[in-house]
């Protein structure tokens, strides 16, 4: 009866740990908290989408490129215009208009200087 005890108080144990490794994991307290990390939604250092926000000054169509006004300082750009390059076939900017606001994703390794190519964009404000 003690052998099946100390066996039984030893599953249960195990079992608690898994459930509080599990719970920090997916409330990512063991993430940091800089902006960058912040900002990651997917991959590992070297392959996280970033995201930041902005209002849309400009567009043009031919070089499918986006004139960006910047909504919130984050560590990729140093002034708050950047251009968004959206060559990436699966992008439609046709639809969009000056004066939107749109959330923007992107590698670390596309951002040059003022200007980044993007992976993906969403319509904040219609």
């Amino acid at each position: 009866m003690d052998k099946k005890k100390r066996l039984l108080i030893l599953i249960f144990v195990l079992i608690l740990s898994g459930i509080v490794v599990i719970f920090i994991h997916k409330n990512g307290s063991m993430k940091g908290d800089s902006i960058m990390e912040e900002n990651a939604i997917s991959g590992d250092d070297n392959t996280h989408w970033f995201h930041s926000n902005g209002i849309i000054t400009s567009i043009d169509n031919s070089q499918k490129k986006i004139c960006v006004d910047i909504s919130q300082k984050n560590n990729f750009f140093d002034g708050t215009n950047i251009t968004l390059n959206c060559n990436k076939s699966s992008l439609d900017i046709t639809h969009l208009e000056a004066g939107q606001e749109i959330t923007f994703y992107f590698f670390e390794n596309n951002v040059l200087d003022t200007e980044v190519a993007i992976e993906k964009l969403n319509i904040v404000t219609p």
